[in-house]
């Protein structure tokens, strides 16, 4: 297995572990949760409208799941 195919295994919390410059990690990570936050919102109010925004919804799955639904471990806990 790849290194690169090793890191998809960790989790959020190993991943960062294995970062170089965590601080950089921690705020990459900000920034797009705070993006995920505000197309998120945006989305939810396109739903009403557009049939396609719910698919589009879907296809940020893993990043609501990082973000929303398991904002846990040392660095995703201070976002």
């Amino acid at each position: 297995m790849l290194q690169s195919e090793q890191l998809g295994q960790l989790s959020f919390t190993q991943l960062a572990g294995h970062s170089h410059d965590r601080q950089h990690t921690q705020d990459a990570f900000s920034l797009i949760c705070q993006a995920y936050v505000k197309v998120d919102a945006c989305l939810e109010q396109c739903e009403k409208t557009s049939e396609s925004s719910a698919r589009v919804r879907q296809t940020y799955a893993g990043i609501r799941f990082i973000c929303v639904d398991h904002k846990t471990g040392m660095i995703m806990a201070s976002l």
